[in-house]
């Protein structure tokens, strides 16, 4: 299956947002797992299963870059990015902003999944940080 393809397929699935199984974090590492055979996250599935949970992984870590540098490895221009590269946006709903979110680059553009909103998509070029996927 294409990366392409990985990644339609999970934006379909009908799984519900629920943190700890199906968010922004777990859906991108499970999008990963499929396409490299590799679990980045294991060490933090089943850790926390609350947003408030959520939180203090990411604070014990220095924040959502830093986590995901010591997941994914070195960080790449936003550039550089290739589908199915994870990539980090600072997301705003309206008046209400939702955060640092972690996505996937599909191309030109990448999708976060949302507890607020559920799946959105964005330029790519918006997103303020990358890594590979590899």
């Amino acid at each position: 299956m294409t990366t392409i393809a990985t990644i339609h397929k999970h934006l379909h699935s009908t799984v519900p947002f629920e943190y700890g199984k199906r968010d922004c974090c777990t859906w991108v590492a499970d999008c990963v797992l499929e396409l490299t055979g590799k679990d980045f996250i294991a060490e933090y599935r089943g850790t926390y299963k609350t947003e408030y949970g959520a939180m203090k992984v990411l604070a014990r870590h220095g924040g959502m870059v830093q986590l995901l540098s010591k997941i994914y490895g070195k960080a790449i221009r936003v550039e550089a990015a290739r589908p199915g590269d994870i990539v980090v946006i600072d997301l705003i709903n309206g008046a209400e902003r939702i955060g640092l979110t972690c996505g996937l680059c599909t191309g030109d553009r990448a999708v976060f999944l949302t507890a607020q909103v559920g799946f959105v998509s964005f330029p790519v070029l918006h997103c303020i940080a990358a890594w590979r996927a590899t």
